[in-house]
């Protein structure tokens, strides 16, 4: 103020200054298809209430993302889903992350029986197993003293020293994030030596 007597005013205002908006969620679990599933999206930074959306690409049918950042639902068809998700702050301050939803049907063991062994003679059979993610890791509890499986393989091999039915319970895990499993029982027969009595 210029006048005579000079005037002045004074007021104490905020000033924030906020971290910079990113998103920190970079990745995604798989997800089993026709099975519900829910993650929560994360960020740094920026100011006030957060909100979610999906701005290029696209959610595969059964999948939703709210605006507090929960991607949820059950998808039917497998694959691979990319898309790229954006969080707005209060200010209106925006950050992009790209990602990508794999859907992967669960792990099922397909062997549904075992051929017969024969007491003191080399047995080898391979159990097999679907869906899941990579390769399966394999164990087997109730298998006769003289074989083992491979857990690397899923064959059961080796030589049995005694006649027995016993049932076995064979556990097939994939190494997929998060891990799926799948165990199934079986019968397994081993069986005396045929020889002829007279």
């Amino acid at each position: 103020d210029t006048s005579t007597p000079a005037r002045t005013a004074t007021r104490t205002m905020s000033l924030v200054v906020s971290a910079a908006l990113s998103v920190t969620t970079t990745s995604l679990n798989s997800a089993t298809a026709n099975s519900a599933f829910s993650y929560t999206l994360a960020s740094t930074g920026g100011s006030g209430t957060k909100t979610w959306s999906v701005v290029s690409g696209s959610l595969p049918t059964g999948a939703a993302l709210s605006t507090g950042g929960v991607l949820s639902g059950a998808v039917a068809a497998t694959g691979s889903y990319s898309f790229t998700v954006r969080v707005t702050d209060g200010a209106s301050r925006t950050a992009d992350q790209a990602l990508t939803l794999v859907v992967v049907t669960a792990v099922s063991i397909s062997t549904v029986s075992l051929p017969a062994g024969t007491v003191n003679t080399l047995y080898s059979t391979m159990i097999a197993a679907t869906g899941g993610t990579g390769t399966f890791t394999w164990s087997a509890t109730g298998l006769p003293s003289g074989l083992s499986i491979n857990s690397s393989t899923g064959v059961v091999s080796g030589t049995a020293a005694a006649a027995t039915t016993v049932t076995v319970s064979f556990t097939a895990t994939d190494n997929g994030t998060p891990v799926r499993s799948a165990t199934r029982s079986l019968s397994l027969v081993v069986a005396a030596p045929l020889v002829i009595s007279t």
